[in-house]
């Protein structure tokens, strides 16, 4: 039986669980708040109780962000993880933030990342224990298990997440800034490279940028949405001019500039987009969400 433990049921973990248990996987998860029913292909368990649970996985994904300057998952059960036995591989979904500011310039798995923020600093550590985990426990059983992965997720995207419930909630700035690139992987997408990556036979520790490859300017954004809306968008507002009307949330994704590649994961995976870009992943959400009335 391949048990496979996610710390962390997010939007994301929740589409990686729901696949892997349609594919004879039998997942756990860590929630916030318990009784809630997230689904008859999970079992939610409290943060606290995960270690009675640690010692039968198989497969184990953390999808928890770092608190402060530490992996949660790592100060409570980091010793825990180290006596598990079983364990075939270990996924962490980290960003693709850590490689910071590259003026629009293309980066891949080969770019130093950067490590003049804090944040990256911590992103990067953490990365970097999880790495040294996985070759500790190869080391100590003498074989390449656990596999690790680390995904590097673009701006995540799907249903219930997207330009349309900004749109809805008049949350939406037209921002104009040519040359600023936006990345983004749809959250099917991110469950597919999961999926494939933990029931690999590669026997490695890998970086792998999760994204589409397709980045895209936020104006084209935005008249994708209205053109599914048959509306007209709002007139595109200049960046110096938006910039004071933002949250201070919306002002941290404009800080950085890059494009970023999906190549090698792709390769890497042998596996191909069901979402090539957010132009077609818009599309696809419109149809679903059903909404041209709620608008």
């Amino acid at each position: 039986m391949k048990n496979l433990f996610i710390f962390g049921l997010g939007y994301s973990a929740r589409r990686t669980a729901a696949l892997c248990s349609r594919h004879g996987f039998y997942v756990k998860g860590t929630v916030r708040t318990l009784p809630r029913y997230y689904g008859d292909f999970v079992t939610p368990v409290a943060f606290e109780q995960a270690g009675a649970f640690l010692q039968d996985c198989t497969h184990l994904l953390v999808s928890i962000p770092p608190i402060g300057e530490q992996d949660v998952v790592l100060a409570h059960y980091g010793k825990t993880i180290e006596q598990a036995s079983k364990l075939e591989w270990i996924g962490y979904y980290s960003t693709i933030g850590v490689y910071g500011d590259h003026d629009g310039g293309w980066v891949d798995e080969t770019t130093p990342p950067c490590k003049e923020t804090p944040r990256n600093k911590v992103r990067l550590a953490i990365e970097e224990q999880w790495m040294a985990l996985g070759q500790r426990l190869q080391r100590r059983a003498r074989k390449n298990y656990p596999r690790v992965d680390i995904f590097r997720l673009g701006g995540i995207y799907g249903p219930g997440r997207s330009v349309f419930d900004r749109i809805k909630a008049n949350r939406v700035l037209n921002v104009y800034k040519p040359g600023h690139y936006f990345n983004h992987i749809h959250v099917e997408d991110i469950a597919l490279a999961s999926f494939v990556a933990l029931t690999s036979q590669e026997s490695d520790i890998r970086v792998l940028n999760c994204v589409d490859g397709h980045p895209l300017e936020q104006r084209l954004v935005i008249e994708q949405a209205y053109r599914c809306l048959q509306q007209q968008p709002p007139q595109p507002l200049a960046f110096s001019k938006a910039l004071p009307l933002m949250t201070p949330l919306q002002r941290a994704f404009w800080h950085s500039n890059k494009r970023v590649s999906s190549e090698y994961i792709q390769k890497r995976l042998n596996i191909k987009w069901q979402y090539p870009s957010l132009l077609e992943g818009l599309k696809v959400i419109f149809r679903q969400e059903n909404k041209p009335n709620s608008f």
